[in-house]
């Protein structure tokens, strides 16, 4: 795998005392791709993204972007990342604004990317009827 994450017999919990939490997880996501973590309240989801962002360490496997340590890259990850939590919220500004927010060059995307964005979450049709539309 050139590039992209991978996660390798990953063991975690959170006391000496308690059952693993994840026990020899594996996977991998190449670069550009999108990985979605999904399941019920309590199954580990937020655990596994404060591991996979350095917050926690594990206590058995590796991590590793583009073949990099976790604990080399801790500080570049916020860069690379991205969180899209259960609880959607909304900037109180235009619809730019939000699609924008967080990018680290907003003022180098162009109209025709957000666009394309909207139209893959099936959002094209109803932004286009709006006034403002994008702003």
């Amino acid at each position: 795998m050139q590039g992209g994450l991978k996660v390798e017999d990953l063991s975690f919990r959170y006391h000496p005392e308690d059952d693993y939490l994840f026990e020899g997880l594996s996977f991998q996501c190449e670069k550009g791709k999108i990985l979605t973590i999904v399941g019920e309240s309590g199954t580990g989801k937020s655990t596994l993204l404060s591991l996979l962002l350095g917050v926690n360490k594990a206590h058995e496997g590796q991590i590793a972007f583009s073949n990099h340590s976790i604990d080399s890259i801790k500080e570049q990850l916020p860069e690379e990342l991205a969180y899209v939590g259960p609880i959607p919220s909304l900037i109180p500004d235009t619809l730019r604004t939000n699609l924008l927010y967080g990018h680290p060059n907003p003022k180098g995307v162009k109209d025709k990317d957000l666009c394309e964005s909207l139209e893959l979450f099936q959002a094209g049709d109803f932004v286009r009827k709006l006034p403002e539309q994008l702003d």
